[in-house]
């Protein structure tokens, strides 16, 4: 498998130099940015799109756990009673065999997706569930007995639900 390249390398070590020397006494991620910022400028501007790129990947995972807002009312309304995040972060193999995570609603599962993903999420490695993936396994467990196994929940959900 090819080695994924190492984003921002110099602005990240710059950072852990930083944080060492002032997380001693206290400091916000504010104030070790600003210090990077005053001291570093040159490695910041070399590394721009890395940054830029870390940063856009961060936001687009916060989206993707937000519990609420006018994008995710008919999902909230599906499973209302269910705690869950609007999207789950799959693990998917794609034709080269290589492994990546993939955002995707939870309504969209396939009963044998959200099963993998529980199952992934609870191996003795992990003995303590997320309050998502408990949620998950029940809506599931609740959806069994609706449909095929290839049906997303959603379709599920309609069967159940009328």
């Amino acid at each position: 498998m090819a080695e994924r390249k190492r984003r921002a390398p110099q602005v990240r070590n710059h950072l852990a130099a930083i944080k060492s020397k002032v997380a001693r006494k206290g400091a916000s991620s504010e104030e070790i940015v600003a210090i990077l910022t005053r001291d570093h400028p040159n490695a910041i501007r070399a590394e721009t799109a890395d940054i830029l790129h870390i940063g856009l990947i961060k936001l687009a995972n916060d989206i993707c756990s937000l519990r609420s807002g006018p994008a995710t009312s008919t999902q909230l309304e599906m499973f209302a009673e269910y705690h869950l995040a609007r999207t789950v972060n799959l693990r998917v193999i794609d034709s080269n065999g290589h492994s990546h995570r993939v955002h995707k609603m939870v309504d969209a599962l396939t009963k044998e997706e959200a099963r993998r993903h529980v199952a992934e999420n609870t191996k003795p490695a992990r003995p303590r569930r997320s309050k998502d993936i408990a949620e998950l396994a029940r809506l599931v467990d609740d959806m069994d007995k609706y449909g095929e196994a290839h049906w997303t929940l959603g379709q599920c959900w309609k069967a159940a639900h009328g």
